[in-house]
């Protein structure tokens, strides 16, 4: 009783924020995870953990990569990103704005030279 389960939305104490498919109170099938400085990863989850094919968008969504079970595969095109999740049925997260990430690229320059963190790909 009081378990996630199906369809929801969660927001973590440091702001990062999970949609999609839950059961028993872990991610489970499809979803998106938007990390709090815009970078937005869809694809699709077992017991809490990401599995099979994937994708970053970074926050201006004008770079993108393939994942496979978390991991970075190779950088893509984001038009190829956007054929992909069509191809999978996964979500195509919308750009934030550009005043939303020009506060946060102050806030956080590392953004500016890493936009896909390795260790903040999936947790």
């Amino acid at each position: 009783a009081g378990q996630q389960e199906g369809p929801g939305t969660c927001t973590f104490a440091d702001g990062d924020i999970y949609q999609g498919e839950w059961k028993a109170c872990k991610r489970e099938g499809r979803g998106s995870f938007q990390l709090v400085n815009g970078n937005v990863l869809v694809g699709f989850f077992k017991q809490d953990v990401p599995e099979g094919e994937g994708l970053i968008f970074s926050a201006d969504r004008l770079q993108a990569a393939r994942l496979l079970d978390g991991k970075k595969v190779e950088d893509i095109s984001p038009e190829m990103a956007k054929g992909k999740a069509l191809q999978l049925s996964l979500p195509i997260p919308p750009a934030k704005s550009e005043s939303l990430l020009r506060f946060q690229k102050g806030a956080n320059s590392k953004s500016d030279q890493e936009p896909f963190p390795s260790w903040r790909i999936w947790l």
